[in-house]
């Protein structure tokens, strides 16, 4: 299993392989890919490892959170302008027929 986690404190190089060297030593992960540049960890797993975990391994300097992923929910509204906006395109054919 895979998770993604925001990491806040990471500012060089060397922040993201002291980050990588410390979670890759727990037991249960297979393979970490820090990105600096998003403040994130993409951490593959055996079996899940909670986030106290995580960060105990971790510097004080690093603070470790799960990521949340934002997925767009469609609502009713979004879904009838949708639909209304079809119809209306559709509107100049059933005149003609």
């Amino acid at each position: 299993m895979t998770h993604t986690y925001n990491i806040s404190g990471m500012t060089c190089n060397g922040c993201k392989s002291s980050v990588e060297k410390s979670i890759s030593a727990l037991e249960n992960v297979e393979n970490i890919s820090v990105d600096l540049e998003n403040k994130s960890a993409e951490i593959k797993m055996k079996s899940h490892i909670s986030v106290d975990e995580l960060q105990n391994v971790l510097s004080e300097k690093f603070t470790i959170s799960e990521k949340k992923e934002s997925k767009k929910e469609i609502s009713a509204v979004d879904f009838k302008e949708d639909e209304k906006s079809e119809l209306q395109q559709l509107f100049p054919l059933f005149l003609i027929l």
